[in-house]
């Protein structure tokens, strides 16, 4: 979800550099991916040293999952764009772990006028958008939608997301919209399990993305909506 401002990822890496790896366990994973995750640095976080939250989801599932998310990503395009990483997708999914729209809102309008923005991402009614044309197209494939809502960000949060709160929150409550229109699409509040007063250890420490202890977090809800079936 991170803007790409100077090398955070890269500077994420050095800092967590000492941090227990999972690359083990998770590289012993047997079987071909059916579930993949697209989407933004929530997804990408860590990847590389296998923290990230698919790694947990899929430690906790017992079964690899294929990750294309990549850092500083959008809906709306620029390089990398998430659908775009759908389309790269080639295997056999049962389940698609997405999200997106964050960098959208803080690098086009600076999360202040963005009605303009909001609109293209998902329409008040859920009903068009770059989010609901994504979703109608993971579920036209045969597919399970598993959508995060971003967690809260708090106040010292890095690259411009302290100033994001009211925008996402009108984000967010859009797509509930989407998520209320489509049986099929899980909807995973991570709202409701990270927040700065409940959980502060489970921000990194850009205060944007999350800790080893937040993908463990946001891993185990993917795993639970993914258990669904």
């Amino acid at each position: 979800m991170t803007s790409k401002l100077p090398l955070l990822l890269s500077v994420a890496l050095l800092s967590s550099a000492c941090e227990r790896r999972l690359c083990g366990e998770v590289n012993d994973l047997e079987g071909a991916p059916r579930v993949l995750a697209v989407g933004d640095s929530v997804l990408a976080w860590a990847a590389r040293r296998c923290h990230s939250p698919p790694d947990h989801a899929a430690l906790a599932l017992g079964e690899p999952i294929e990750n294309l998310a990549v850092s500083g990503t959008r809906l709306l395009g620029g390089e990398d764009v998430i659908p775009g990483q759908y389309d790269a997708a080639q295997g056999d999914y049962s389940h698609v772990i997405l999200d997106g729209g964050a960098n959208d809102l803080n690098q086009s309008c600076a999360c202040g006028d963005c009605d303009a923005v909001l609109d293209q991402l998902i329409t008040a009614d859920a009903s068009a958008g770059a989010l609901p044309e994504l979703v109608r197209r993971v579920l036209d494939d045969g597919r399970t939608p598993v959508l995060l809502g971003y967690y809260t960000m708090p106040d010292d949060a890095s690259y411009g997301f302290d100033r994001c709160g009211p925008t996402m929150a009108s984000y967010k409550s859009r797509q509930i919209v989407l998520a209320e229109a489509n049986p099929g699409l899980r909807y995973v509040d991570l709202a409701l399990l990270i927040s700065p007063a409940q959980t502060p250890d489970a921000y990194d420490f850009d205060a944007v993305h999350p800790s080893e202890e937040g993908a463990e977090i946001i891993g185990q809800a993917l795993a639970a909506a993914i258990r669904q079936d």
